[in-house]
């Protein structure tokens, strides 16, 4: 029997949003996601395997989602060329990506 599930589906995508986590430290950190969708009560999260956040949310269990409106955008994409971790892989140092082991304060 083919039953088609009543989810009620969002999905946001263009411009990225940043998510906050926390680090190991203790420090907040921030990274661009691509997309979020929301299906019913779940939320699926688009995020790259080498984010520092992919790290932070299995251990923290928690993160805030930012939806900006599009005035921030630009800060946003600037936001996209940081990475907290201290060893930029190096795929992403030939795209540009620097390391900030402060992002919440940075001026990108």
């Amino acid at each position: 029997m083919h039953v088609v599930p009543g989810l009620d589906v969002l999905s946001l995508g263009i411009p990225v949003m940043p998510v906050s986590t926390r680090n190991e430290n203790g420090t907040a950190d921030l990274a661009p996601i691509s997309s979020a969708w929301w299906l019913g009560q779940y939320a699926v999260l688009g995020l790259g395997d080498a984010a520092r956040a992919t790290a932070d949310l299995p251990r923290e269990r928690e993160c805030v989602l930012s939806l900006p409106t599009p005035e921030p955008a630009d800060a946003v994409d600037r936001l996209a060329l940081t990475t907290g971790r201290p060893d930029v892989p190096r795929r992403r140092a030939k795209q540009g990506h620097r390391h900030e082991p402060e992002k919440c304060a940075a001026r990108t």
